[in-house]
């Protein structure tokens, strides 16, 4: 039941799993807020960007209460033009309809765009969008081993690999 989820925006949605466990997810999540961070080499890598002529975008499944806590932690806000949560536009980035409302709503070039992600699904479905630069992280919870590479896309372990 819960994996039929996956991949759709219930399954990032803490009021869904709120009202479907009965547990106050939110809280949970805040209670556990002591483990977010920004990955090694991630703020220096936002800051290149922030300096360049490019606009940069942070887009994720992450419900806003969920995001407001990530960037509450680690004032990520600052390196970014605009977040967009995909509970904005009511669509998982799993689905062609997130990126279409993205268009409308920040238009750009899909084929110059960079997305580094570390859903295999979600860098799927902008590929087929026709999103450029898709690229995986090797290592997406440092709390868990590293993942084999075997994914179609370039994978990055560190966000410095990507500089020019």
């Amino acid at each position: 039941w819960i994996t039929s989820h996956l991949g759709t925006l219930n399954w990032y949605c803490l009021d869904f799993w709120t009202a479907e466990l009965g547990l106050e997810i939110a809280r949970l999540k805040r209670q556990a807020g002591d483990r977010i961070a920004i990955r090694p080499g991630a703020d220096t890598f936002l800051q290149a960007l922030k300096e360049s002529d490019k606009q940069v975008i942070m887009v994720t499944n992450a419900h806003r209460d969920a995001l407001d806590l990530k960037v509450e932690r680690t004032g990520i806000d600052r390196y970014f033009d605009e977040i967009v949560s995909s509970h904005d536009y009511g669509h998982a980035k799993e689905a062609q309809a997130f990126w279409q409302h993205l268009q409308r709503h920040l238009p750009f070039d899909p084929a110059r765009a960079l997305l580094v992600d570390d859903s295999l699904p979600v860098l799927h479905s902008a590929q087929l969008y026709g999103i450029g630069q898709p690229v995986s992280i090797l290592h997406p919870d440092s709390s868990l081993p590293k993942r084999d590479h075997t994914d179609p896309f370039p994978a990055i372990d560190d966000f410095l690999q990507v500089l020019p």
